[in-house]
């Protein structure tokens, strides 16, 4: 019976933590991962039959009760079932957490890509997903901002479901305790650093983008033009993680920071870059290293 109860209440929970980042702008994408966070102690909890039992449930409440249903549904299923699914396996298997948490955004991406190129294939109007977001704005900045989201609507995705997977595995680790289930934990976030590989990713993204906007390519300056977008963020989340490495013990001077970085993230980004080869937290521990082998 317990079980029976545990599925409903995270069915409903699951369900409402979706719904309140529809409602909630901008914030919402805070909430989004609670929902992702509620099916994956409810997987560990319980196992895999009941954890699909949930995600039917919540499935088919959002369905009959939200305008758009297929629309949602779809954002739903990717977003929230599908990495909750993924993140389960990881877990219960005891695989590295970092390998589980990129799988995760590897597959929720793919399917994300190719669904995007459907759509745009079959002609819909992309702009219509978004008509909700830039309602009520002036007809510039209307066309300004709807301009952006088209043309680089495939990098917002997948940094969105980067976001998502990240914050969804954080949220369950924090929370597991509370429902008596056991889920490692990320190293401080201070202690994140990037691969340096990424660095010749950069480098021959920014030669080839500057190839094909030089040639006028439309099509592959727009692809290239979209994984810059995403090297960029993760560059700048690197910046930002240095940030709170070197003052984290100092908020005000460490809101201060973010401010300048949200509202010039070249900084960020350039910082996130050359830590590539200075490496500044390497003096200060080098525990984040062995834990990104291990996960452990």
């Amino acid at each position: 019976m317990s079980t029976v109860k545990n599925i409903l209440f995270f069915s409903i929970l699951s369900f409402v933590f979706f719904f309140s980042s529809l409602v909630i702008p901008f914030v919402g994408i805070f909430f989004i991962p609670f929902s992702s966070a509620s099916l994956i102690i409810l997987l560990i909890k319980h196992g895999l039959f009941a954890g699909l039992i949930g995600i039917i449930l919540s499935s088919l409440v959002i369905y009959k009760l939200t305008s758009f249903s297929y629309i949602l549904l779809s954002i739903f299923l990717i977003f929230v079932a599908l990495s909750s699914l993924i993140l389960y396996f990881g877990i219960a298997k005891k695989m590295n957490i970092w390998k589980t948490i990129l799988e995760a955004c590897l597959v929720i991406n793919t399917v994300l890509i190719i669904g995007l190129l459907v759509i745009n294939i079959n002609g819909f109007q992309i702009p219509w997903i978004f008509s909700s977001v830039t309602a009520g704005l002036p007809k510039d900045l209307y066309n300004i901002i709807t301009n952006i989201l088209v043309s680089d609507i495939y990098s917002i995705s997948i940094i969105f479901a980067i976001t998502i997977v990240f914050l969804s595995y954080i949220y369950s680790s924090l929370i597991s305790n509370k429902f008596n289930v056991s889920i490692k934990k990320l190293p401080p976030f201070e202690k994140w650093r990037l691969s340096e590989h990424i660095i010749f990713v950069l480098i021959f993204t920014v030669l080839f983008y500057g190839i094909c906007t030089k040639l006028k390519y439309s099509i592959p300056t727009q692809i290239f033009e979209n994984i810059l977008y995403v090297i960029f963020f993760l560059y700048f989340m690197g910046g930002i993680a240095i940030s709170k490495y070197f003052f984290g013990k100092t908020s005000f001077l460490l809101v201060i920071i973010y401010l300048i970085f949200f509202f010039y993230p070249p900084l960020s980004i350039f910082l996130g870059i050359i830590d590539i080869w200075l490496n500044f937290r390497k003096k200060g521990d080098s525990k984040n290293e062995d834990y990104l082998k291990t996960g452990s």
